[in-house]
């Protein structure tokens, strides 16, 4: 069995309170096989964060909301020595150009084309949107589930509804979870779209279908690679509608503290 693992959730356990980057070595090595082992895998692909990222070309304030925190200088700077020793070391894989979980789901995605059995293991609860056998670990200890193709089509759905407020991707004013959840319940699955659809024209009025484009782009998560959002296949995705930054209805403030890592 193969383990997916999204490495970034290993970075920050590895350097909390770690003293060297030396410590942090043997802390990430000894947490990454303590889960391997959980999930009694003989194989795994470890996926981590590179340089880059193409979701700021949809939103130059993707994240921007994160302030620097000068008390963590010395602990990210230990994570991005840490990522590069990984690399080096052939530890793991760094995700240029994207994120870590782009790379897991297209991992996932030809495990299930080649009939190769796996386990995804994140902290990350926004690849839900995976079908699969999954391990969570918490600060509550460790979550095995598995997510039905429905139930990873559900998760999908219900974040083009809210949006990502930990990433700084808004949805329609005042959609937030108890609604989303409330409009895919009271929905049949065959009708999903057409609901979402009903919700964003009337909340974000002429700009409901930029507004729908800016918020799938940003969560959507890569099943292949250049993949993108596209609600209505004539009309392609975010940059073939001609779309720039955010629709002016989500009122992002102008002063945004980006963080785009070049």
């Amino acid at each position: 069995m193969l383990a997916i693992v999204d490495g970034d959730s290993i970075l920050y356990r590895a350097t909390w309170e770690a003293k060297s980057l030396k410590e942090a070595q043997e802390k990430y090595i000894s947490v990454l096989a303590d889960f391997i082992a959980e999930v009694w895998a003989d194989k795994a692909v470890v996926y981590i964060k590179g340089k880059g990222n193409w979701r700021f070309d949809v939103f130059n304030g993707y994240k921007g909301h994160r302030k620097p925190d000068e008390k963590y200088a010395e602990r990210d700077q230990m994570i991005k020595e840490l990522c590069v020793w990984l690399e080096k070391e052939k530890i793991a894989i760094r995700c240029h150009g994207c994120e870590a979980d782009d790379v897991v789901r297209r991992k996932a995605v030809k495990c299930m084309e080649r009939d190769i059995d796996y386990t995804i293991i994140s902290a990350d609860k926004d690849l839900d949107c995976i079908e699969g056998k999954h391990l969570r670990p918490g600060p509550k200890g460790l979550k095995f589930y598995t997510v039905t193709k429905e139930e990873a089509e559900y998760f999908y759905y219900y974040q083009v509804l809210i949006g990502d407020t930990t990433d700084n991707i808004k949805s329609p004013y005042q959609l937030g979870p108890k609604k989303a959840k409330s409009i895919l319940d009271s929905t049949a699955r065959n009708a999903w779209k057409t609901a979402i659809e009903n919700e964003y024209k009337a909340r974000c009025k002429d700009e409901w279908l930029h507004a729908l484009m800016f918020t799938g782009s940003l969560i959507h998560i890569q099943r292949y690679k250049e993949d993108m959002f596209v609600w209505d296949e004539s009309k392609g995705n975010f940059f073939d509608c001609n779309f720039k930054n955010a629709p002016s209805c989500y009122n992002y403030p102008n002063n945004l503290i980006l963080t785009q890592n070049k």
